[in-house]
């Protein structure tokens, strides 16, 4: 297998270089775990989430009784209701979480024959804190509905007012969320595959365009074109030593990042269910980087841009996925150039898993959409990609025969 050697050669030649970025992640990922390990500590103190609550639906009964609901367990902090304070208020932490009461959600919550006004929200700082407000509304109108669903057929404001009267009394009887270990080890689990998982995918893409770059270099200087050509392998077998090489060192390398997140989050987080499909979106989003990788190697022309491409490029890229910041805060047009690559479908996979609570029907459809989008684009780079090699070696082969 000559291709497949030369080009973990080629790789070994530049290990040094691998080394120091492999360095560089883990003191970047030891810095984010701790971090994220002494807010995960500090949120496990009994401190009640701050957030801010705008109603539009003119202070409605339902309303009222939900902002009366959501007082006795978190701070309500009173700002302006515009773009510009609310941003504020989340950079400056002031507010964890926004919720705004749309109009007519009263109207809506007591009619059955209609579907209830979703409520909106915005939740940025504190992930353990988005959950436990997500919870509480999610218990609230659970209650609601089931009270008005249980009404009768002709009734009039007093059966209403009966109704949020008992709606107050079963919610106080709610069993409070609990900030124990199995808590606890769930937010690790969201730490796992909003943070640390969306890194790796950056450092990933930097380190296949640079690596897939160089051995593609490497192979296109003329002595080993002719030796190549001299060795009488085939150009099927040439092309499948090269995509078992690279993918060969796809999975090696991501199991050995794997590792790592396996030191940093315990066993006992990898195993969870909610993981295992962080895990596999992370997977599939590191298969479509290798492609996309090998791509810009089949394509590049000189050191020069693999350089720029692998450092700069994969940088964007990573940026305009949401590897670091919320999708929420970046331009639709960055997105949209971002959507050519992987990671930002891993990273909305993500947080469909992490946004559901019982992974239901519908919750599960999205993701697996995600995953077939980001197999679709897999499989487009690869095509390209060999496409333009199969055309590049028969040139090759004329010109050196």
């Amino acid at each position: 297998m000559p291709v497949f050697k030369l080009f973990f050669k080629i790789i070994k030649a530049n290990f040094s270089r691998f080394l120091v970025s492999l360095f560089v992640f883990i003191l970047l990922a030891t810095l984010i775990y701790q971090t994220t390990s002494e807010q995960n500590d500090s949120q496990f103190q009994l401190a009640d989430p701050q957030i801010t609550i705008f109603d539009n639906d003119h202070s409605s009964k339902a309303s009222q009784t939900l902002i009366h609901f959501l007082s006795q367990r978190a701070e309500i902090v009173e700002i302006e209701n515009t773009p510009e304070a609310i941003s504020d208020a989340f950079f400056d932490r002031k507010i964890n979480y926004a919720l705004t009461i749309p109009e007519g959600f009263n109207e809506s919550l007591l009619d059955t024959s209609q579907s209830v006004i979703p409520l909106q929200k915005e939740s940025y700082n504190s992930l353990m804190d988005e959950i436990r407000i997500d919870s509480l509304i999610e218990s609230f109108m659970v209650n609601a509905i089931l009270l008005v669903d249980n009404l009768p057929q002709d009734v009039d404001q007093k059966n209403y007012d009966q109704v949020f009267s008992q709606l107050e009394r079963n919610l106080n009887f709610e069993i409070e969320i609990l900030l124990g270990s199995q808590t606890k080890e769930s937010s690790k689990t969201m730490y796992l595959g909003l943070l640390f998982l969306p890194m790796i995918l950056y450092f990933i893409m930097m380190n296949f365009i640079n690596n897939f770059g160089y051995v593609e270099l490497a192979m296109r200087q003329e002595s080993v074109i002719k030796r190549e050509r001299n060795s009488l392998l085939k150009e099927s077998s040439r092309l499948t030593e090269t995509i078992l090489a690279t993918t060969c060192y796809t999975i090696g390398f991501w199991i050995v990042l794997i590792l790592l997140a396996y030191l940093f989050y315990g066993g006992e987080v990898l195993a969870s269910q909610r993981a295992f499909y962080f895990l596999l979106s992370s997977f599939i989003a590191t298969l479509g980087i290798q492609a996309m990788a090998y791509f810009i190697a089949v394509i590049a022309p000189n050191r020069g841009l693999i350089d720029f491409l692998g450092n700069f490029f994969s940088l964007l890229i990573a940026f305009g996925s949401g590897l670091f910041v919320d999708l929420d805060l970046i331009p639709n047009e960055l997105q949209f150039v971002s959507s050519f690559a992987t990671p930002i479908w891993s990273v909305k996979a993500n947080q469909i898993i992490a946004e559901t609570t019982n992974f239901s029907q519908g919750a599960m459809i999205d993701y697996w959409r995600m995953i077939g989008i980001e197999l679709l684009i897999t499989l487009a780079y690869w095509s390209l990609a060999l496409l333009i090699k199969k055309k590049a070696q028969e040139t090759n082969y004329i010109i050196t025969t």
